[in-house]
Order: C-alpha cells, then structure tokens, then sequence
C-alpha cells in the first residue's frame, strides 16, 4: 500500500524511488515529459518549490495524525462563534449552493478563455455526450469521500471518460466521514472509483499537490503527456466538493496550461444531492466559497479577470447572501454583531456598485480591503472546524 509517507519520499527522492514492503519500487515521478535545459534561475526556483511543498506534506501528515490521537474536542472561540450563529449562516446560504453547482462551461483557445451558457441537462443525456476518449474528470483533493464516491456511482457504466484524482491530503470539507491519515486523497480517491467498478488503468492518481494551484500544475502535466503520446483531448471536467466546483473550475480556466493546438473545453460537474449538504460545515462551506471567490476575484490573479466570464446569478447571490448573515447576525446576535461590528460593516459595502467597479476594473484599495475583510473572517470559523473532522486510518 502507498502511504502519505511513500507519497513524499517518491516526490522528493530524484530517482523516484521509494520503500515499501522492504523493497524498492521504481514509480513515476511528476507527471511532465519537459526535458528542455533550464537555467540556474529555473533550477533553483524549482527545488525550492519542491522543498517548501515537501515540507507541508510533512505538516500535513503529523498534524493528521496528531489529530487522531488527541481528538480535539472542538471547544476554540471560534468554533463556539460559529456554532453559537448558525442559524445566521443557515439562514444566509439556504437554497444557495445550486448557484455554485450551476453548469459552467468554458472554452480556452490559445490561452484565451470564452464563456459558453449550458443548460442544466439529465444525468444520462451527459453522460452520452461527455464519455468519449477525450474527456477528462478531475476528482480534486477536498478529503469529501461523500461527493466522490457519489460521482463513481454516476459514471460507474462510462466507458471512455479519463479519471485523474488529485491532491495529497489534510484538512477537511465534511465531517460525514473519517479522514483518512495515510492514504492521500489522490490514492483513496481511485480506491473508491474501483470500488464502483472503474478500471484501473482509466485512473491516473496525482498524489502531490497541496493546493488548488498545484492541482491545476499536475492534472496539466498528466494531460499533455497523454497528448504527447496521441491522446485526444475534448473537455476537462471539474469536480470537487459542490461548493468549491465554482471557484475550482475558473481556477483550471486560468492556471491550466495544456500544449492543445486546438480548442478544448472546461466544465465542471454539475450534479450533487444538494440533500445532503445542510450541515454547520456545509453552510461555512458555501459562505467561505462565496467570499474567497470575491477575495480572489479582486485581490489575486488566480481567477479570470474578465469579469464578462461570470454569471450575473453568482454576484447576485454572494450579496443576498451575504447581506442575509449580516442582518440575521444582527437581529439575532447583536453582542456577536457589535463585537464583530468591522466586518458587519464590510459587508454592508459589497452592494451592486462594487460590483459594478469590479465589471469596469475600477476597484478601490477600500473595496479590496472591505473583501479581503470579509473573507479573512469567514475563513477564520471554518479552518478550525476542519480541525475537528474525525481522522482514521482509512
């Protein structure tokens, strides 16, 4: 069995190389075929990154394990904070995760991306359409063995669709499961594909990345070394948790980089049991997906700027709902509300008009700070409540 910590010996021992069984496996190392010389710029910047990445795979793999061993009983302010106000959060993201799930679709060109308007379509109708040798379903790293499994249950009689499952492994979305400590998501993520009867050899895990960037890095690399060797490429097909679907396939629309000399599409996957994401971590899900997609909209460059490639549906909900928290928090905390009276008013200013600015690129320093606010905030009540996420050694 390939364990997290197989995992970070393949990905920093040069050779590929790692120890299991009390032998030695060669395995593939990163996915890229680029053998192009590179300068010492270059050189050094890698290694660094292949440093800095090894070491949170380090922290990730004590901190999990830490984890299960002392059970945190999940008593932090913040936790208390968000436990106490849930009824807010509740309230402000009921009925909303449909806009995050809503079908996106996108074309890239030569780097130049352009927004199609899919419709909602019936499972069987896209699966037809979509299970071809050249479509790609990326299963991101979110630990939401849920929405995984859900999927493998949906596609289990595909024939052609390509499965890539990324990412290494840590924190947490849902706490309807155990996280597993040694496996990473990548790893666990095809063991339940094959469990729905997904060939193998459909399945290529990337076991590296840590972050959504790193996703878009590696599940790049995969596809042009399929590419290289003949493989046709159609649509790459996003998936995540539902609520992170949104901001995760913009995320590929802008970091991807496929050697494709014609155009190829990306999507997400449009389908969850909405059912069944009703939870306290559920809610904090949606509302933190809601500010950290406007956080990165105005203050980074992971996302598209063209803000033409955005439903007005997304905007439109992140204010309602956002104004929603604001006045139940307030109507129903004040003590919370006046202790945490900066970011009550911060959202107070997200209106139409700064949404407007942002369409027309003029932004002020006060609306990027006032998001950034917002977000800062919302992160703040989820990251310890991931924390809190039983841990097994699944």
């Amino acid at each position: 069995m390939l364990t997290k910590n197989n995992r970070l010996n393949q990905f920093t021992v040069p050779n590929g190389y790692i120890l299991t069984s009390g032998r030695l496996i060669t395995v593939a190392r990163p996915y890229s075929n680029d053998s192009a010389a590179k300068s010492l710029e270059q050189t050094l910047a890698n290694a660094k990154t292949i440093l800095n990445t090894a070491l949170t795979m380090r922290n990730l793999i004590k901190e999990g394990h830490e984890l299960a061993e002392l059970k945190p009983a999940g008593n932090s302010p913040q936790i208390e904070l968000a436990t106490r106000i849930q009824s807010s959060l509740g309230d402000a993201t009921k009925g909303r995760l449909s806009v995050l799930t809503s079908p996106i679709a996108l074309t890239v060109d030569n780097s130049k991306v352009t927004s199609l308007s899919p419709s909602k379509s019936d499972m069987a109708v896209w699966i037809k359409s979509h299970d071809t040798p050249g479509s790609y379903i990326v299963l991101n790293g979110n630990n939401d063995e849920t929405y995984v499994s859900y999927i493998a249950d949906k596609l289990a009689d595909s024939k052609h669709i390509n499965f890539i499952t990324s990412g290494f492994g840590g924190h947490g979305t849902t706490d309807r499961h155990a996280i597993a400590t040694n496996k990473t998501e990548g790893d666990r993520f095809k063991e339940l594909l094959m469990e729905k009867g997904i060939a193998p050899q459909r399945i290529t895990v990337d076991p590296f990345s840590t972050n959504s960037g790193q996703n878009a890095i590696n599940v790049a690399d995969i596809i042009n070394r399929d590419i290289q060797g003949g493989k046709p490429l159609g649509t790459v097909i996003v998936s995540g948790t539902p609520a992170a679907v949104f901001r995760q396939t913009y995320t590929y629309a802008q970091q991807l980089k496929i050697n494709s000399e014609t155009p190829f599409q990306i999507e997400s996957f449009p389908f969850c049991d909405e059912a069944k994401y009703t939870t306290l971590a559920d809610n904090l899900a949606i509302i933190r997906e809601f500010s950290t997609t406007l956080n990165y909209l105005f203050n980074t460059a992971y996302l598209p700027s063209n803000a033409g490639l955005y439903p007005d549906a997304f905007f439109s909900s992140v204010l309602d709902c956002l104004a929603t928290f604001a006045d139940k928090l307030t109507a129903d905390h004040p003590k919370d509300a006046d202790k945490y009276g900066t970011v009550v008013r911060a959202i107070r200013t997200i209106d139409q008009q700064m949404i407007e600015r942002f369409k027309s690129t003029q932004l002020t320093s006060e609306d990027k700070m006032a998001v950034r606010t917002v977000d800062d905030f919302f992160r703040s009540l989820f990251n310890p409540l991931e924390l809190t996420f039983n841990r097994g050694t699944v």
